[in-house]
């Protein structure tokens, strides 16, 4: 079952990064996601309350929503920018400073004590 979980959530996660990424590039006519101001108030708001909501109700590969939905954003970023990654070490460390709250309240919650009564 838990193989089932991160199999659904790791290529779901994936994919809306993606689209996230690529469709707030297209309608705000920026050339990266995080250079509008949407990124910052809708799209990291959603993706951290998706993880703590996932650790809350306890599903397993919770914690893998974060990490896959920031790989989904950089397969656009990479495909938006026509291969070009010139900075990819600063841009690595920002999305794993954007993504720690998510990733942390996933693990967090899926982690709390009454998560683990529950699963033995």
């Amino acid at each position: 079952m838990q193989a089932r979980g991160f199999a659904v959530i790791f290529p779901v996660s994936l994919v809306l990064g993606a689209l996230s990424w690529g469709s707030l590039a297209t309608l705000t006519g920026e050339r990266e996601a995080w250079d509008s101001a949407l990124y910052f108030v809708g799209v990291l708001p959603l993706l951290t309350a998706s993880c703590a909501l996932a650790g809350w109700k306890r599903l397993r590969g919770a914690a893998w929503i974060a990490p896959s939905f920031a790989l989904g954003e950089w397969v656009a970023m990479f495909l938006w920018s026509g291969g070009e990654l010139g900075v990819w070490p600063l841009g690595l460390l920002f999305t794993a400073i954007t993504h720690a709250p998510a990733f942390g309240l996933a693990l967090a919650f899926g982690l709390r004590p009454a998560a683990r009564e529950s699963r033995s």
